[in-house]
C-alpha cells in the first residue's frame, strides 16, 4: 500500500501557489490598513506563537514542495511507483505483458502562524496550511494497452473497484496546530522557549481508500506536540538554534483497505474501518547562523531529522494488517541552507514603513528509510502590529 503523509504533489492544470501569494499579499494589506504601528517590543519575539506582551506577530510562508522518489526499508532511492511497475498483468486477469507506472507529487502552500503576547514571555497562538497538493500519475503496459489496466481497476463490480487511479489534487486547510509558548529562560546570551500544542489532522482529514494515488499533506491523526527552541549567541557573530520536538499521535478510527501483499493495490472486499494508532515521532533541527550588516542579516545552514515509530491497527473482523504496518516507521534527514533580514532596526531608524522580517530556505533529503526524496523551497514573511 502507498502510504504519503507530510509533504507530497503535483499540478499540472493550476498554479496554486499563485492564488496562495494573493490571499497572502491581501491578508497583509489588510494588516496594514487596520493595524496600528507596532512597538519597539516587536524585537523580543524568536519563533513561533511568542510575542511580546500585547502584540500580535503573524508568519506567512508561502512554500512549494515537489518529490518523484524515496527511499527504501534500507535507506536506498527508488522511484515511486516501483511496487506496482513490473507486475505480470495476468495478475490482475487481464492478457499482455507486465505493468509500468509513473508517479510524482507536489504541495503549494500558505503556512500561517499568529501569536499574541499574553505577557513578554507567555503567548498563545495557531498554526494552518491552506493550499493544494497534488499527484501526477498514469499506469501503462509495456504494450500499451493501459487503458484495459485502468478500466479493470476502476470497474465498480470489479476485484479493485477504485473509483479514481489516475493524476488528482487535495485542496483547503490542512492540519491546524493549537498552542502556546513560554519563555522559560532567557539569559544574556541564550533563551529557552517551551512550546506545548495539539495537532488537528482529524479535523481536516481527506483520506479516501478509493483513490490509489491521493496526495496528502497529513495522516490524519491528532497529536500532543511537546517542543523546546533553544538559541545561543556565540563569539565572532556567529549563533546556534536548536529544536527538539516530540509527537505523541492518538488512537482513532479510519475507513482503509487491508492489503493482503506488499503491493500498493488491495480488493475492495478488505476494505473496513480499522482502530488505528499512528506512530509518535520525535524531531531535531540544529541551526548554524552568521549575522551580518550589523547583524540585520543573516545566513545559515542546518541539519534536520525526524523519526517515526510504526503505526498499529486493529481489524473488527480480524483481518490481518501486517502489512499496513509494514514499513510504517520511517527516518528523514534533510540539510538547510537559508537567509533571513530582520527589518526592525531599519524601521526603528524611519528607513521602511512598518517592522518586518524576511526569510528564504532551500531544503533537500540526502538520507531516510520508508521517507521521501524530495526538494522544497519557502519564503517567509513575518510581521508585528
Amino acid at each position: 500500500m502507498i502510504k504519503i503523509s507530510n509533504e507530497v504533489p503535483f499540478n499540472r492544470h493550476s498554479k496554486p501557489y499563485m492564488l496562495a501569494l494573493k490571499c497572502c499579499l491581501l491578508t497583509l494589506y489588510t494588516i496594514f490598513s487596520m493595524a496600528a504601528v507596532a512597538t519597539e517590543e516587536y524585537q523580543k519575539y524568536s519563533t513561533e506563537f511568542i510575542a511580546p506582551k500585547g502584540i500580535v506577530a503573524v508568519s506567512f510562508n508561502v512554500n512549494q514542495g515537489r518529490v518523484s522518489s524515496s527511499y527504501d526499508e534500507d535507506g536506498n532511492e527508488e522511484k515511486f511507483g516501483k511496487d506496482l511497475s513490473g507486475i505480470p498483468l495476468d495478475f490482475f486477469g487481464l492478457p499482455g505483458d507486465t505493468t509500468d507506472v509513473s508517479l510524482r507529487y507536489q504541495t503549494d502552500l500558505l503556512e500561517v502562524t499568529a501569536g499574541y503576547g499574553i505577557t513578554d514571555d507567555i503567548s498563545i497562538g495557531i498554526q494552518f496550511l491552506a493550499g493544494e497538493t497534488c499527484a501526477d500519475a498514469s499506469i501503462k503496459t509495456q504494450n500499451g494497452f493501459g487503458d484495459v489496466l485502468v478500466a479493470s481497476f476502476t470497474d465498480p463490480d470489479g476485484a479493485f473497484a477504485y473509483k479514481d487511479v489516475d493524476s488528482n489534487c487535495e485542496n483547503g486547510v490542512f492540519a491546524p496546530i493549537i498552542g502556546a509558548a513560554w519563555r522559560v529562560y532567557d539569559g544574556k546570551y541564550d533563551s529557552l522557549v517551551f512550546i506545548p500544542g495539539i495537532r488537528l489532522g482529524g479535523l481536516t482529514d481527506v483520506y479516501d481508500p478509493d483513490k490509489l494515488f491521493q496526495p496528502l499533506i497529513d495522516d490524519g491523526a491528532n497529536d500532543i506536540i511537546i517542543r523546546f527552541d533553544y538559541f545561543r549567541d556565540l563569539t565572532f557573530q556567529l549563533d546556534i538554534a536548536a529544536q527538539i520536538e516530540y509527537g505523541i499521535n492518538l488512537e482513532d478510527k479510519r475507513e482503509m483497505r487491508v492489503p493482503v501483499s506488499d503491493l500498493p493495490i488491495t480488493p475492495i472486499a478488505f476494505k473496513e474501518k480499522l482502530e488505528r494508532d499512528v506512530g509518535d515521532y520525535t524531531l531535531l533541527d540544529i541551526e548554524l547562523g552568521y549575522r551580518f550588516m550589523n547583524r540585520q542579516a543573516r545566513i545559515y545552514i542546518a541539519y534536520y531529522r525526524k523519526e517515526k515509530g510504526k503505526d498499529e491497527y486493529s481489524s473488527p473482523s480480524g483481518l490481518s494488517t501486517q502489512f499496513l504496518e509494514k514499513n510504517s516507521d520511517f527516518r528523514d534527514e534533510e540539510y538547510r541552507i537559508g537567509f533571513n533580514w530582520d527589518g526592525v532596526p531599519a524601521w526603528q531608524a524611519g528607513k521602511i514603513l512598518f517592522p518586518f522580517k524576511a526569510e528564504i530556505n532551500f531544503w533537500e533529503s540526502f538520507k531516510g528509510k520508508n521517507y521521501f526524496k524530495y526538494y522544497f523551497t519557502e519564503f517567509k514573511l513575518t510581521l508585528a502590529f
